[in-house]
């Protein structure tokens, strides 16, 4: 009996360890990847001239805003931001006419709807529910123009202002 305790132990602090490991390494990898976002538009535009470009600045603030504040976000967080009832927040989507910019944004919601849909514990099991109601498709979407809203308005900004990490 001895044993299988100290089996069971050993694993549970190895399970432990592992998933505390991977909650720092997910936030690293995704800030990783969205430093690799912002720098791939910075070429782009600073190719095509248009570094000083206002949708160009307003862009990399709120990227730079959202690496900030990448280790607070997860789906309650989101969920929070969402609900809280402040002016800032725009319903209206973002209209761009330079595509690099657009296909950045695109990559940005994607990148981030996959780190809170599949990269954690509740992520997954929310994803598990979705698919078995086969509403994942809708729910994917939804929570990506749901993180645009959120990137659009100035909350991701405020937070890295106040200090929040």
């Amino acid at each position: 009996m001895i044993e299988w305790n100290l089996i069971f132990a050993c694993f549970a602090i190895s399970s432990l360890s592992t998933y505390l490991f991977w909650c720092w390494f997910r936030v690293w990898y995704l800030r990783q990847r969205l430093f690799m976002i912002r720098d791939e538009l910075w070429d782009t535009m600073r190719a095509e001239g248009l570094l000083d470009d206002p949708e160009h600045r307003e862009f990399r603030e709120a990227i730079n805003a959202l690496i900030r504040v990448a280790s607070s976000l997860n789906l309650v967080s989101s969920l929070y931001l969402l609900l809280s009832k402040e002016k800032d927040l725009k319903a209206m989507g973002h209209s761009s006419e330079n595509k690099a910019i657009l296909n950045a944004r695109r990559d940005v919601f994607l990148l981030c709807a996959k780190y809170l849909l599949l990269e954690s514990i509740p992520g997954l099991l929310i994803t598990f529910g979705l698919i078995l109601f086969g509403i994942w498709q809708l729910a994917f979407e939804k929570i990506q123009n749901t993180l645009e809203t959120l990137f659009d308005s100035a909350k991701f900004r405020n937070l890295q202002e106040a200090g929040f990490q």
